[in-house]
């Protein structure tokens, strides 16, 4: 699967377009494909898999701490999505696929 994942930093509503907006990290976290199943929650995508999901920090702690050896760009690049969240006391990591 080559839907690329990325962070959502920011999102919003403007009023004079009647448009979402989301600003996401000038990075891509991962691909689709790279975290297993038990991670990923599909059902918020359409059927391209393109859309907005939230997986736990725990969850995406719990894949790095158990696939360290994987591929290094993908695991440095959830490193930063975990400390981000946390940044922002937030339980979830929201991300956007395309």
């Amino acid at each position: 699967m080559s839907t690329r994942v990325y962070r959502i930093e920011d999102a919003g509503y403007d009023e004079s377009t009647r448009r979402y907006w989301t600003q996401v990290a000038p990075y891509s976290s991962f691909r689709l494909g790279d975290m297993t199943d038990e991670f990923v929650d599909y059902s918020n995508l359409n059927d391209a898999a393109c859309g907005e999901m939230a997986i736990p920090i725990e969850d995406v702690e719990e894949f790095v701490q158990n696939n360290l050896d994987y591929d290094e760009d993908v695991i440095s690049a959830l490193k930063q999505d975990i400390q981000a969240a946390k940044d922002a006391k937030s339980d979830v990591i929201n991300y956007y696929c395309a």
